[in-house]
This record gives C-alpha cells, sequence and structure tokens, in this order.
C-alpha cells in the first residue's frame, strides 16, 4: 500500500472547490484546494458537498488502498497519520451552455448540453472519481420550432439539483429537459407492478386492478395524472422572444451506495451509483427539486411543477427573477420516496426481480460486474401532489378528484360541486362545477406553490425512546424505521395576484395581493395528499384606531387578543361560491427555511424546529423583517443527557448506536472489524471485536463493550 499526504490547515475550514487547482497561500497557512470536475471549458453550477457519517480506510480515486493519510498544520509539520476517513460527496451540473447577452435575460440559465455528474473522494479530498449520472445532455426528447418554422431536436439540459444522504447512502435528483428512457414507476408492465406489490406488502389486487378511484393504491397507481406527453412553452408569450419555445423538465434520481471491502470480498472500498430513475413526465414544468435521507427510513423528494411552463419574475430586489419562486396558477409541490431497505437493491432485469437468486444484494453485484451502474429493483414512489392548488372539478377530471383515498365513503376532494363561472383561456368565461373537498375547501386552481424546504427525522415504530438519565437507547436506534417530514414553501394568496395583473384597481386584489408562508408535516410513507396545509405567517396587525376607507375589511369577530382584520365577504368562497369561511388579511410572506433536529437531541426546551421567513407589507423586494415560528413537543418534565455514541468502522455492525459510558476513556471504532454476516469467515483474532482502547502502555486492548 501508497502511503499519501493531505495537507489540511488547522486554522482555515478545508476548501474544495470545483474550479480551482494548487494551493493558496493565507496568512495561517495554505488552502487546501483540489479541481474536482477537472473540465474548464465547460460551465459548472448546482454543486454541492457532503460527507458520510461512515468511516473507510484511505484509498485513491484509481482504487489504490493506501495505509493512511497525514495531516499537516499551518506550519506543514506532521499532525496525525489517520488510518481512516469520512468519504466525501460531490455533485454538480456541467455542460456546453448558450446564453443570450440581451439586456433583461440576465437571468435566464441558458440552452445547454449540461449533465449531472456526482463526484467520490475516499482520501479527503485529494482525489476524485467522477461520474455522469445523467448522461443526458446529448440526447433529446423533444423538437422545438427554430424561427417558428424548421424543427429541430433540442438538448436534454439538466437545470437544478440536490443531494441527500444519510449512513452509506446517496440520493442525487435533478430535472432534465429529457423526458425519455429510465423506467418511471408509471410505465412499468403489469407483472412488475405484481411483483413489487407483493415485494412491499401492499394490497396486491388494488396495485394490480387499474382502478384508480374505488381501490387507491398510493405507491404504484397513477392517480395523479404524472404520466402523459412532454409539452412546451413559449417564453415569448412572457416577454422573452430570444429564448422561444423551451421543453417542460422531468424529474431524475440516481442512488448511491457504499460498501465496506468485507462486503464485496475486495480489497478496496466501493462506491456505486445506481442507473438514473425517471420519476416525472415532463407534461408539467418540474422545477427547484429537493430531497432528505434518514438513516433505517429512507429518502424523499418534493419539487414543484407549473402546468404552464416556467415563469420569470420581475422582482425589483436583487436576482433575475428565474428561480421558480413566480409560478402560473395550479402549480403544485409533488412528493415522492423510496424506503431504506428497498434502496439498495438489485434488479434482476425488471421491477421486482431479484438479482442473485432473488436477494437483490448489491455486494454481490459489485463482486460479479466489478464496475458499472446496477438497475434498482424496487422504483420510488409514484408522485403525489402534497397542495391543492389544480383545480378539480364535478365529471371528467383527473382520477384523483373522485378517489376515496381516506376510505369514508366519499370523494376526498369532490365530496360536493358548485357551479361557477371562470375566465379560462378558452373563454374569456365558462361555467364548470367545481369541487368542493370533504372538508369544505373550494379546488379553484387560482394559486401556486414554490421554493418548498424540507425536513425529515428518523424514529422507531417499534421501540420508544428513553429520556432517562442514564439510558440504553441501542435498541430504538438499530430499529428506526419511519421518519417525519416537515416541509414548508411559499403560496400566493390567489385574489391579488399583481403578476397577473400588475395593474388592477380592485381594493380586494390590492389588498389580498402576495403571498402566506405554509407548512406540511406527516409521516414520510403517509403523505398528506392535495393539503391546504397550515399557515405559519400570522395576521397583520392593525392600529386600534384602524379603519378600511374601502370598505373591504372587517374587524375579526373571533377576537383573538390581536387587532386583526378579515376580508368580508370572502368574494371566492362566500360572493362566488356561497361557502362560508374567515379570510385573514396577511402581510406577504415567502422565502421559507428551516431549521430542525431529532425530538430525542430537543433538551429541556423541547424545540425541534425553528422556521424562518421574510415578511413585509410591501412587494417585490421591498423591506421586510425575517420573521421566526419555534415548534416544541411536551417534555413532561424530563431532559435528555448528551452521550458520546461510538460508531464502528463503515457503521454497519448492529452496536454502531451503543452509549460509551466507560468514563476518562478514548474508544476508537476497530478498523479491522468485519460487518454483520461476514464474521463467519477465519479472521484475525481481533476482527470480531467493535472497539479498542489504549491501554497504560500504549498497547491496543479490543473490547465489545464500550
Amino acid at each position: 500500500m501508497k502511503r499519501l499526504s493531505l495537507f489540511l490547515s488547522l486554522l482555515l475550514t478545508t476548501m474544495i472547490v470545483l474550479v480551482s487547482v494548487g494551493i493558496s497561500l493565507a496568512d495561517d497557512g495554505t488552502i487546501f484546494r483540489r479541481n474536482v470536475s477537472k473540465a474548464e471549458d465547460l460551465a459548472t453550477g448546482h454543486a454541492a458537498i457532503k460527507m458520510l457519517p461512515v468511516y473507510v480506510q484511505p484509498q485513491a480515486a484509481d482504487g489504490t488502498v493506501l495505509e493512511y493519510i497525514s495531516i499537516f498544520d499551518a506550519e506543514g509539520s506532521e499532525v496525525e497519520q489517520r488510518t481512516y476517513v469520512q468519504p466525501l460527496i460531490v455533485h454538480y451540473a456541467e455542460g456546453d451552455v448558450e446564453t443570450i447577452e440581451e439586456e433583461g435575460y440576465g437571468g435566464f440559465p441558458g440552452h445547454g448540453h449540461r449533465d449531472a455528474f456526482g463526484a467520490v473522494s475516499l482520501d479527503g479530498g485529494n482525489t476524485w472519481k467522477r461520474s455522469n449520472l445523467s448522461k443526458s445532455g446529448d440526447l433529446s426528447s423533444f423538437k422545438i420550432k427554430l424561427d417558428g418554422r424548421q424543427k429541430v431536436p433540442y438538448p436534454g439540459d439538466v437545470g437544478r439539483s440536490f443531494m441527500a444522504s444519510d449512513g452509506n447512502q446517496v440520493l442525487v435528483v435533478w430535472v432534465s429537459r429529457y423526458a425519455k428512457g429510465g423506467n418511471p414507476n408509471y410505465a412499468m408492465s403489469d407483472d412488475e407492478r405484481l411483483n413489487v406489490a407483493t415485494y412491499l406488502g401492499l394490497d396486491v389486487t388494488a396495485c394490480t386492478d387499474g382502478d384508480l378511484i374505488t381501490t387507491p393504491c398510493l405507491y404504484l397507481e397513477d392517480h395523479f395524472s404524472v404520466a402523459g406527453s412532454q409539452r412546451s412553452s413559449d417564453l415569448a408569450d412572457e416577454g422573452y422572444p430570444l429564448i422561444g419555445e423551451l421543453p417542460y423538465a422531468a424529474v431524475w434520481a440516481a442512488r448511491g451506495v457504499i460498501l465496506p471491502p468485507e462486503a464485496t470480498e475486495l480489497e478496496a472500498t466501493s462506491f456505486v451509483w445506481f442507473k438514473a430513475e425517471r420519476l416525472s413526465s415532463a407534461v408539467r414544468d418540474a422545477n427547484r427539486p429537493e430531497a432528505k435521507c434518514v438513516k433505517g427510513a429512507g429518502c424523499v423528494v418534493s419539487w414543484q411543477e407549473d402546468p404552464d411552463g416556467i415563469r420569470p419574475g420581475s422582482g425589483d430586489g436583487p436576482g433575475e427573477g428565474w428561480s421558480g419562486a413566480i409560478a402560473h396558477h395550479q402549480t403544485d409541490t409533488w412528493y415522492s420516496y423510496i424506503g431504506w431497505d428497498e434502496f439498495s437493491l438489485v434488479s434482476d432485469g425488471d421491477y421486482g426481480t431479484f438479482y442473485m437468486d432473488g436477494t437483490g444484494d448489491l455486494a454481490e453485484w459489485v463482486a460479479a460486474n466489478g464496475t458499472g451502474q446496477p438497475q434498482a429493483a424496487i422504483p420510488m414512489s409514484i408522485p403525489v401532489r402534497l397542495t391543492d392548488n389544480a383545480m378539480c372539478v364535478a365529471e371528467g377530471d383527473k382520477p384523483y378528484c373522485y378517489a376515496d383515498f381516506d376510505d369514508s365513503g366519499t370523494a376526498d376532494f369532490c365530496a360536493d360541486s358548485v357551479n361557477m363561472t371562470i375566465e379560462t383561456p378558452e373563454g374569456p368565461t365558462q361555467d364548470v362545477d367545481m369541487c368542493i373537498t370533504e372538508d369544505g375547501r373550494l379546488l379553484r386552481g387560482n394559486t401556486a406553490s414554490t421554493r418548498a424546504r424540507l425536513g425529515l427525522h428518523g424514529y422507531s415504530t417499534t421501540v420508544a425512546y428513553s429520556f432517562a438519565e442514564v439510558a440504553d437507547n441501542s435498541e430504538f436506534f438499530n430499529t428506526i424505521d419511519s421518519a417525519w417530514l416537515t416541509m414548508s414553501y411559499e403560496e400566493n394568496k390567489g385574489l391579488g395576484d399583481c403578476e397577473e395583473d400588475p395593474a388592477s384597481e380592485d381594493p380586494v386584489d390590492k389588498v389580498d395581493m402576495g403571498k402566506n408562508v405554509w407548512y406540511h408535516t406527516f409521516d414520510m410513507f403517509n403523505p398528506e395528499l392535495v393539503s391546504q396545509g397550515l399557515m405559519l405567517n400570522q395576521p397583520a396587525i392593525y392600529p386600534d384606531d384602524f379603519t378600511d376607507p374601502n370598505g373591504v375589511l372587517d374587524e375579526d369577530p373571533n377576537d383573538l387578543g390581536f387587532n386583526f382584520f378579515i376580508i368580508d365577504p370572502d368574494p371566492i368562497y362566500e360572493t362566488t361560491a356561497g361557502l362560508e369561511t374567515t379570510l385573514y388579511q396577511t402581510e406577504i410572506a415567502r422565502r421559507p427555511s428551516q431549521i430542525t433536529q431529532n425530538f430525542y437531541d430537543a433538551g429541556p426546551s423541547g424545540t425541534v424546529a425553528l422556521q424562518l421567513w421574510k415578511q413585509g407589507i410591501v412587494r417585490r423586494g421591498g423591506p421586510a423583517d425575517i420573521m421566526g415560528r419555534r415548534f416544541v413537543i411536551p417534555t413532561d418534565g424530563t431532559s435528555t443527557t448528551t452521550h458520546t455514541l461510538c460508531t464502528t468502522f463503515n457503521e454497519v455492525c448492529d452496536s454502531e448506536y451503543q452509549v460509551c459510558t466507560v468514563p476518562d476513556c478514548e474508544i476508537f471504532p476497530n478498523e479491522d472489524y468485519k460487518y454483520t454476516g461476514q464474521c463467519k469467515k477465519p479472521n484475525p483474532p481481533t476482527s470480531c471485536y467493535l472497539y479498542y482502547y489504549l491501554d497504560e502502555n500504549g498497547d491496543r486492548v479490543y473490547t465489545n463493550d464500550p
């Protein structure tokens, strides 16, 4: 094995960048830099980095196993020889791009041939192994009209991307103008659907009978019209004629898994990227994907889909307005997930079939194939709508409008209907029987949700966590099998959409312009469907002597202790639809951002989340304050105790979360430990001990008792 010297500054944050090469001098030492992408002639963007919470023996990008890496201080002196490292994963989009230099087009990301890449370093960032995850930049699934006449293929350009990870698994998601292939869940064969339903323990009859109304199967049936032909929009209609026709984007995902040498019986650690999987069809324009993963539970993905294509903004503040913050009516937030145990299963050719005599064992696949990308055996769930912005009408609409998901005997989202006259592109007006949900909401389709942010935290459905001062919670951590998701997003108010009609003089439009910030929370395997969510920003507080000269606002009849005002009557629910409601007047709230933590780390305060957002009374980049709301769980007078967690090499043994209880001792992960299932082979005597410590002579003493 070879020795590798890794220079890190102990006084500076380690920097790994995509475009810089070499060592830069600073006042307190050198800055560690490496070129990850090594494609200086191409445009690179949407880069992010993750450090996996596992330990591996150092090895170079070419697979050479290293004895150790050396850590140096700012003066160049070696301070440590480290025999294990944590894997670093970088993802980014890269490729040729043609931008438009004309004024007003600066925010347009350009027409490009970009691909989604993943790069892995197992030697502290010194060398990187790059992989093209999308392989779509030079492909095309849509032809556009050029100069209004000739049709030419539009490249499968990759846009926004996101990465999530936990344990030894990584999920990268992105949007791409390429919408072919990728084995989407909704396109699987009947046999595949039967096999997957059987493996997951779902209701096989419901999942294979093709009935989308009376026997729903959310994981495998397309209730929400995910399937469809890729569409496009002409940006000339949005005031950008130089961009022209732009195909809608689909959502893609690629799974990555790291395996220790003991699993594959190879000399080196293996990192494997699966073949990319397509989640949506580009029948609507997808944007702003986000993902989260929790070890033991699984991974989730959310994104927004605009039925009329990307909508450029025109804010007065910083930015060029192409961020996805502004969207057309009926833009919803969508959701998909995959369980932790299903994440790394390898297919034997089709969904629901499993490599190596039905086990689907990735380690066996790596040992047999060495290189390449396996196909997932279990797809991610068919996407569902989380928000309720799309319209539903009483007849001839999408299947979910009439399905009885909660088994109450009534259609969840069309329990009743009301005839309304609305403006439509076919219009100017049209009479429709608009659906009223089982809980009384009118699905009018005049709102849009954007910029969703996620939090995901695991729990065990079988073992309770103990908050006792001295408690062994290893069984809880070892049985984490689900997670609670929190999602926050911004949504326009629906009446005063000043982007649609900036010159409106209607007092109601002026009062109700802007956005509110909403949140959802649910178990990751049981998403809230077509939900209104709960509002984060409170109603606006008015001066005690305020009266509305336009007669639109009235004092809050509920007397909640604040000087709130309501829009009375509600021009949609009450005036048009004849439904009772209370519509509070709010300031403009947007740009939600959340900090969340596990419930067992909440401490005496019980704080599990802090939600922040921007709020003010002026739209389009005007002055605003940062507002916050704290989420607290009951503590019942108990408090949590902070422990040091012992972890094993590669974090794959059964006892990886045992609490260190030996006082004043140094416990280290035993790098010789063979992960569960491998200890049956002849090994050195120390190989099956989880930990070791140094005795008074500096010699290693191996133990299974931390």
